[in-house]
């Protein structure tokens, strides 16, 4: 009797598994748009029961309840929805029955307005030296990002400047919408300077938006990144004092930096271009 309970419950937990072209024939779908559409969809994930491998019918039909409220949704939105509605369903019933789709059986809920709440943000790895061109061309195509930039002095010319470059070389973020609705992802892998986005087990990783919040505090509270801070143990790279220990003290406005030479065990203060200091160690 346990043995037949035990079969019974093994048939029922398979049953509702779905291949991956029954699920793409399902949705209308090819199977690798079925594929990029699980890459956007959280609730849509393929699974191993057993030796199959495939959807659970659960999984499809809710993702079609989501898909008929977003429907819903922008009809109800349209200046005179009614006719909109009346045009679908006589469209719909004028289909053979055989090619009438399957309208899943749903209570009308009214569709949430658009907020942050479907809105995710996701890291791209751009190619080399082009985040600046990846982010132009995703702007372009609608896509939110965010490239945090960083002030960097460097010594250009023999002469201290200060360089705009990426907080984090080769990344930048981008914000998409999670819903299904929104604007496609399929286009951002083909972007001029995307190599691709960045993906942990396959799928694309996920960035917490508070992490996003102090990234930018960052970059607002500390907007340049100086090459010596005072107290630095500098090292004389050039001129008469070349090989000799300093203690960097600050830069005058005409770039020169301030700097304890020790001298005879003595700290001697000594103005110095900036260009010949070097961090020591």
């Amino acid at each position: 009797m346990r043995q037949k309970s035990a079969r019974r419950n093994k048939h029922t937990m398979t049953s509702d598994l779905i291949s991956t072209q029954q699920a793409a024939d399902r949705l209308g779908l090819t199977t690798s748009a079925l594929h990029e559409l699980r890459c956007r969809d959280d609730g849509l994930s393929i699974v191993q029961q057993g030796l199959r491998v495939g959807y659970r019918l659960e999984d499809i039909q809710a993702f079609e309840q989501r898909e008929v409220l977003a429907i819903l949704g922008q009809v109800l939105a349209a200046e005179r929805p009614l006719p909109l509605i009346r045009a679908i369903t006589k469209a719909v019933m004028s289909q053979p029955a055989s090619d009438k789709p399957v309208i899943p059986t749903v209570a009308f809920v009214p569709p949430p307005a658009p907020s942050s709440a479907t809105m995710t943000w996701y890291l791209i790895h751009t190619k080399p030296r082009q985040e600046a061109v990846a982010l132009t061309n995703l702007s372009r195509q609608g896509f939110e990002c965010y490239l945090p930039m960083l002030k960097v002095e460097k010594i250009r010319l023999r002469k201290p400047a200060l360089v705009a470059e990426a907080m984090f070389p080769r990344y930048l973020f981008i914000r998409l919408d999670t819903s299904g609705a929104g604007q496609s992802w399929s286009p951002i892998r083909s972007t001029l300077g995307v190599t691709e986005m960045v993906k942990f087990g396959g799928q694309p990783a996920k960035v917490d938006a508070q992490l996003i919040d102090l990234i930018r505090f960052r970059e607002t509270s500390h907007p340049s990144q100086l090459m010596f801070a005072p107290g630095d143990h500098v090292v004389v790279a050039d001129g008469p004092f070349a090989g000799l220990d300093a203690i960097y003290q600050t830069t005058d406005a005409e770039r020169r930096s301030m700097i304890l030479l020790e001298i005879l065990s003595k700290p001697v203060p000594m103005r110095i271009d900036t260009a010949n200091l070097r961090k020591a160690g």
